[in-house]
């Protein structure tokens, strides 16, 4: 396709284009060659399928998704087994108030509007128990205790209960 050309010949970009296209008419196929692609692209359209064999499989994956959906029904409306274990309830205290009791009832007045406080799990050591004067085992000292603060939206801690 690409004839070397011996270095002492000057060639104009026209003369070189010119030479590029006959060698590409040379190159490509005959004009039969089109017209035979284009009828066999044509005739397997004409005969009605083109995988014949492929004909019985045209409506399985609308009957697949119909049966999986069917099956998705059938689940959902199902009740749940009864070998679930019921659902433990929490058991807590009641909410303790923390600190300074004037400016807790401030606090507490300003917490009723939305969005001024906040429950806040947490974690607390086992001796915060003595300290609100509720039964505690000092063998549990190293131990934690779950524990709900309710917090106010400047960070002042209002109240606490514990969780069991």
């Amino acid at each position: 396709m690409n004839a070397s050309l011996p270095p002492s010949t000057p060639q104009t970009l026209r003369q070189a284009l010119a030479r590029a296209s006959a060698d590409l008419n040379r190159q490509s196929p005959s004009p039969r060659v089109p017209d035979a692609v284009m009828s066999a692209m044509a005739r397997p359209a004409a005969t009605g399928h083109k995988h014949p064999r492929l004909r019985r499989f045209v409506w399985a994956g609308g009957a697949l998704a119909a049966l999986t959906l069917t099956l998705g029904e059938a689940l959902l409306f199902m009740a749940p087994p009864a070998a679930m274990p019921p659902v433990q309830q929490e058991l807590s205290t009641a909410f303790m108030p923390v600190g300074n009791t004037e400016h807790w009832s401030q606090l507490m007045t300003d917490a009723r509007e939305p969005g001024h406080a906040w429950v806040v799990p947490t974690e607390l050591p086992s001796e915060s128990l003595a300290a609100m004067g509720l039964p505690y085992d000092p063998a549990s000292a190293g131990q934690t205790v779950r524990a709900e603060l309710l917090v106010h939206a400047s960070g002042d801690v209002l109240a606490v209960r514990f969780v069991r």
